[in-house]
């Protein structure tokens, strides 16, 4: 007798049938569209990820692009020093493995980079101006596996990492510049009293405390001593830690030709108040007003009115040879290129109980922006994520006035990060820059199609239909100006009275770091550079695990110079050594969002791109380099 299917049984299966067919429908038309996102261009494959002598799968210690498979390092020892490519590979190597979950071997947790091979830069010291290196904790559960680790980790989680605000445009000595005009002028902090006040030389050469500063009636700015009287010929001095920070004597012995120096007087220098907000002072005593939303703190918020949070951090190859350096233990004033520079390293190293785990990285640092998790589509989801503690504020009601009020650890998930490493032949580092692919739409520009024929890409979409973190409804014109800067008494005040702290609306300008109406180095024109970045990001994201997160941050692009030498000029048709060259108007937009430049102009240096400030081959090249502590 056959058995007949009951009718639980056939409306089972119905509607079974019903949802396999249907649901797939209503997730494709209930998930959230994020029209923000890149698409790349069916552009030519210039620049594969596999090369004649390293393929793809080998970057992989499994030896295959698995699914959150671990990176290793580039072998920057042994770097093949073989121009555009090698380079771009190496960039695209190195964020790999500092975005790679850390192996077992790190004795840490999340990604290499927050594992304790890297050490945190923190904020210069308000008083000092100095950093300190503070190494990322192990995980002290390595040993356990299973779910009796993630039990204890849940338990005990480690203390997270701290984020400040925007990291401010540094000069060539470590200190915030602005731009007036056509002119990069580096911020130094005056000369101050024990309690912090402002202290100035006058006429006969004697130091006067300051207790007014205010404008004459033709602008020129007048300090006035405790007695209100006017200080005649009033001298600005260095800040008593500066010269420490600079390694120098007197200001004039920091003189770069592209760079001139003022001095920032902040209200919380002077008692009797009469500054609505910071003035610049030249040496010469003159007052330079910096364009709206040129100072040195500018902050970076969301559409969605999300803060933006900075991060620094150096590997131990790079503490090291800044401890061992600093007294001359290790010689030179290089970062380490070769063999013989990391062996002084690890035998540095070695004798203070430390090892490297990758000697052959030599040097790197990283910068790195952040934005709250959970104020992104699928609560940062398709970000990469780590628990951080970021400042707390305080909100007036029209939400034009913000003062910190303690810290708060919250999800943040990573928007961009700048990845520096020394390599064989390139002691001023090679310069590389990725971004997730939602942070902003690029303006139109050129690239060469499967066929090898020229075209325009044209700019990324920006209306309503856009979900982009910085950029509004409609397209906005540069440069772009901040909407809000942060002080340094832990204040965010926007830069326009009476409007709200608010995100400020911007365009990646030199999308894939060449401008569109100049050559960008010395092999391939604008187009073809540009193709050489967008294929590698295309033959990449094709061959790893389409849900690996790491596939979504695009490469922007690398820049260094032709001979290794310290930089002197963008390439403009002539080469050399010192020459820069690769993608050299590099610019992000979480990061260099104010400075970004869509073309060459007039042959001027500096001008975008990352070595228009690092300029240099010694471990000056580095901003942070002789404003960091040594580790002991």
């Amino acid at each position: 007798m056959k058995n007949h299917p009951s009718k639980e049984r056939i409306w089972n299966r119905t509607t079974t049938i019903i949802l396999a067919l249907v649901v797939p429908l209503l997730a494709v038309t209930l998930m959230p569209k994020w029209a923000g996102t890149q698409v790349l261009p069916n552009a030519k494959l210039t620049c594969p990820a596999s090369s004649s002598s390293i393929s793809f799968n080998s970057w992989f210690s499994g030896g295959t692009p698995a699914l959150n498979a671990a990176v290793t390092p580039a072998d920057s020892v042994n770097f093949s020093n073989s121009p555009n490519e090698d380079f771009y590979r190496w960039s695209y190597r190195m964020f790999l493995w500092l975005t790679s979950p850390t192996p077992a071997t790190y004795g840490g947790t999340g990604r290499v980079f927050s594992s304790p091979e890297f050490y945190n830069v923190s904020p210069p010291d308000p008083v000092t101006f100095m950093r300190t290196l503070s190494r990322n904790q192990s995980n002290p559960f390595i040993h356990l596996s299973g779910v009796q680790a993630a039990e204890a980790l849940r338990a005990k989680p480690p203390e997270p990492m701290s984020l400040g605000l925007r990291v401010a445009n540094l000069g060539p000595h470590g200190f915030p510049f602005i731009k007036v005009k056509e002119e990069f002028i580096e911020v130094i902090p005056p000369k101050v009293s024990k309690d912090g006040r402002l202290m100035i030389l006058n006429e006969q050469n004697k130091e006067i405390e300051v207790s007014r500063v205010q404008r004459s009636p033709a602008g020129e700015v007048q300090f006035l001593d405790t007695k209100a009287k006017p200080i005649l010929r009033p001298q600005l001095q260095l800040h008593n830690r500066t010269k420490n920070v600079l390694g120098i004597q007197a200001l004039k012995e920091v003189a770069v030709p592209e760079f001139k120096f003022a001095f920032k007087i902040d209200p919380s220098l002077i008692r009797g108040l009469t500054l609505k907000g910071p003035i610049f002072v030249l040496p010469s005593g003159a007052v330079i007003d910096p364009e709206v939303g040129q100072s040195d703190g500018n902050v970076q918020m969301t559409q969605s009115g999300s803060l933006i949070y900075y991060g620094i951090a150096v590997n131990d190859v790079f503490a090291y040879y800044l401890t061992g350096q600093r007294p001359g233990t290790i010689p030179g004033n290089q970062f380490p290129v070769n063999a013989t520079d990391i062996a002084a390293v690890q035998t540095f190293a070695t004798a203070h109980g430390h090892t490297f785990l990758n000697p052959n990285a030599l040097a790197i640092e990283i910068k790195t922006s952040w934005v709250e998790a959970a104020t992104l589509p699928n609560n940062g989801k398709d970000y990469i994520t780590m628990m951080a503690k970021v400042p707390k504020y305080s909100i007036s009601t029209n939400q034009e006035h913000w003062v910190q009020n303690g810290t708060k650890t919250i999800r943040v998930a990573l928007l961009g990060m700048h990845v520096v490493g020394s390599t064989k032949g390139h002691p001023e580092m090679i310069w590389a820059t990725f971004e997730h692919v939602d942070d902003t739409p690029n303006v139109s520009y050129a690239f060469v199609d499967q066929g090898g024929a020229p075209q325009t890409q044209g700019a990324d979409p920006v209306g309503s239909g856009s979900n982009w973190l910085f950029c509004g409804a409609t397209a906005p014109t540069p440069p772009f100006v901040p909407n809000a800067s942060a002080g340094s008494n832990n204040k965010i005040d926007s830069n326009f009275s009476g409007t709200p702290v608010k995100g400020t609306s911007v365009m990646r300008l030199a999308p894939w770091g060449a401008p569109n109406n100049f050559q960008p180095n010395p092999l391939v024109s604008v187009a073809e550079s540009n193709t050489q970045i967008i294929s590698l990001n295309k033959d990449v994201r094709a061959q790893m695990n389409p849900t690996d997160v790491r596939v979504q941050y695009l490469f922007l692009g690398a820049t260094w110079t032709e001979g290794g030498a310290g930089a002197s000029t963008n390439f403009h048709g002539a080469n050399g050594p010192s020459i820069v060259v690769g993608t050299s108007h590099l610019a992000g937009s979480t990061m260099e969002t104010y400075t970004q430049s869509a073309v060459w102009v007039n042959g001027t240096f500096p001008g975008p791109g990352c070595l228009s400030c690092h300029r240099n081959n010694t471990v000056n090249v580095s901003h942070i380099y002789n404003s960091t502590k040594p580790l002991f």
